[in-house]
């Protein structure tokens, strides 16, 4: 379900942060910002 708050510009920033987090952050908060992400998603 898509909110009126999110737009795409919003949307290709999330899925950056999601790609930087995958590739940059240590494995232990990969987790923690999966979830941070599914949740403003």
């Amino acid at each position: 379900m898509k909110t009126p708050y999110i737009d795409d510009d919003l949307e290709a920033l999330a899925e950056q942060a999601r790609r930087f987090a995958t590739k940059r952050v240590a494995p232990g908060f990969q987790s923690a910002t999966a979830r941070a992400c599914s949740i403003a998603a």
